[in-house]
């Protein structure tokens, strides 16, 4: 029954991740969210078949089923990131709890599935916010705001199922402010060259999100991951046969920061790293 469960946590997170995927791509072209798929290539509509998340994909072998152009990696990708996203956030929440175990428990639906919900949301923006700025190295408002919202409403006891702390209330709220104020700053300071002024708005969710201690491992996670993947794309240019994009990166190109955010706010989030964590590391 459980892992019937893990399986149905992680079908819905995939299907809610082939909707991200229709946000990602069409945000900012005019097209709708409620049109029918369709191959951007020869834009024929898709039959059912051709939507099952992750499987689709794979029956068609990455390729369209009229024009046999590809299909972009990214569609399966943010599916299954998706998926398992969702059932490390039920595994979080529930642990070895299932559906029917769930629908039992007295009182469970107020108390634990309205932060359930805001929990999938919350992750799903931030998958959302990745995507878009890995794929277009920027990051628009609107997904920014819907998170900075929805980390807002995480704080709420109501919906946190804990007591009413006002000094946790101020921590969140707090670290929000500080840490917009310290990205705006290096902002400004490099003109834009060193991180976009989305980021800075970005790091105020994640310290709503998170609080001080947490949102601060958040951060220094990010910075480490960023220079890491950087030293190492950047080592990988000797090699030939690369992609042509890989061959051109130098050290004054641009790389996207919110993934790398997005990364180090769900390690601290999931593994509730704290700043004294990340500092032990540095102490051994």
């Amino acid at each position: 029954m459980h892992l019937f469960t893990l399986a149905v946590v992680f079908a819905l997170g995939a299907t809610i991740g082939s909707f991200l995927n229709v946000v990602i791509l069409r945000r900012g072209t005019g097209m709708g969210l409620l049109r029918s798929s369709f191959c951007f290539t020869c834009r024929t509509a898709l039959r059912f078949y051709e939507l099952v998340p992750i499987f689709s994909f794979i029956a068609l072998r990455g390729r369209c089923h009229s024009c046999r152009a590809k299909i972009h990696f990214q569609y399966p990708l943010v599916e299954a990131l998706a998926g398992v996203l969702f059932v490390i956030v039920w595994l979080r929440e529930f642990g070895g709890v299932s559906l029917l175990d769930l629908a039992t428990h007295a009182g469970a639906y107020e108390r634990i599935v309205p932060h359930l919900i805001l929990s999938w949301a919350t992750i799903s923006t931030l998958l959302v916010i990745a995507a878009y700025d890995l794929r277009h190295k920027m990051i628009p408002d609107l997904f920014v705001y819907v998170f900075i919202v929805l980390a807002f409403l995480s704080i709420f006891p109501n919906i946190q199922h804990t007591t009413y702390n006002i000094q946790l209330f101020l921590n969140h709220i707090g670290a929000g402010v500080v840490f917009f104020l310290l990205f705006a700053a290096l902002w400004l300071v490099s003109r834009g060259k060193w991180m976009g002024f989305g980021d800075a708005k970005l790091v105020a969710g994640i310290g709503i999100f998170l609080g001080a201690s947490t949102g601060a491992a958040a951060l220094i996670l990010s910075f480490w991951t960023g220079a890491l993947v950087s030293v190492a794309l950047l080592s990988l240019k000797r090699f030939s046969g690369l992609s042509p994009l890989l061959q051109k990166l130098t050290m004054k190109s641009e790389i996207p920061f919110a993934p790398f955010l997005v990364f180090g706010t769900l390690a601290a989030y999931f593994f509730q790293l704290s700043f004294w964590d990340i500092a032990a590391v540095f102490a051994m």
